[in-house]
């Protein structure tokens, strides 16, 4: 009775080693993933950010370059009525001999209008296009640490169950030569027990 109560509380007292030396392990690892959730919703956070200010600033320099679209059209406009106005009253001191040039001269103020038009839009489509360069250069960049950060947990998560395993052999090791040191000592003390009996 003595000889099983010294093994039950043997057995006890490693059983409560093993589970503490796992529980550790456990720990270890659920803080790794945890860390590893933190750091990945904070890189996800700054480059939602760095994209909420580049969108800011896109938006702004197209209002800006629709301001100055509404204001060159208004200037041109202005330009175009008292062009008109001049050359009506032109016309109808000369009519059929400034008929002709009046053609000519709006002919050329259009050309203006239009190449002036197509500038702005040129600008327009330009900042657009670089926009969307620099927005796919950073969502590149973003995609590229998080792929980089997912490697290294991934490679940690490795190691942390390779050091579990090996911790599981040496514990399962030492709990079969504490139960082959047990029963020999059982058995050795059983025999001079037979004998003395």
């Amino acid at each position: 009775s003595t000889l099983r109560d010294e093994l039950t509380e043997e057995i006890t007292a490693l059983d409560g080693r093993t589970n503490e030396r796992f529980d550790t392990l456990q720990n270890d690892l659920q803080a790794a993933h945890e860390m590893q959730e933190h750091v990945m919703n904070m890189m996800a956070e700054d480059c939602r950010g760095m994209l909420e200010r580049q969108q800011e600033r896109t938006m702004q320099s197209e209002t800006a370059i629709r301001a100055e679209l509404e204001r060159e059209t208004e200037k041109l406009q202005s330009d175009m009525n008292q062009s008109a106005e001049a050359l009506t009253a032109s016309i109808m001191l000369q009519a059929s001999t400034l008929r002709d040039e009046l053609t000519e001269e709006i002919t050329a103020l259009d050309g203006r209008t239009n190449e002036r038009f197509d500038t702005l839009q040129n600008d327009l489509q330009a900042a657009h296009e670089m926009q969307e360069h620099v927005m796919n250069m950073m969502a590149e960049d973003c995609r590229g640490m998080l792929e980089r950060q997912q490697e290294r947990t991934m490679q940690s998560e490795t190691a942390i169950r390779a050091e579990l395993e090996r911790e599981t052999e040496k514990l399962q090791s030492d709990m079969n030569q504490s139960a082959e040191a047990l029963t020999a000592s059982i058995m050795l003390q059983a025999s001079t027990l037979r004998d003395e009996l």
